[in-house]
């Protein structure tokens, strides 16, 4: 396999380039298992006109205290 240019994103203060399809199949798969298994996944809710709703995707938030 091989590993393609990467492509990088003109956004304001931040620094973003994609490598598309730098994992083997075999290794997305077990990436992924690991991710869904171990990380405390949340669906939070959002309020638009005065209802709660769920955001429709699913996020876990990390900090580094130092």
């Amino acid at each position: 396999m091989k590993l393609s240019s990467p492509i990088f994103f003109g956004i304001p203060n931040a620094e973003i380039c994609l490598y598309r399809n730098f994992l083997y199949d075999s290794q997305e798969e077990i990436l992924y298992k690991e991710l869904l298994e171990n990380i405390a996944w949340q669906q939070d809710l959002i309020k638009i006109y005065g209802r709660k709703i769920p955001i429709p995707r699913l996020t876990a938030l990390y900090r580094d205290w130092e």
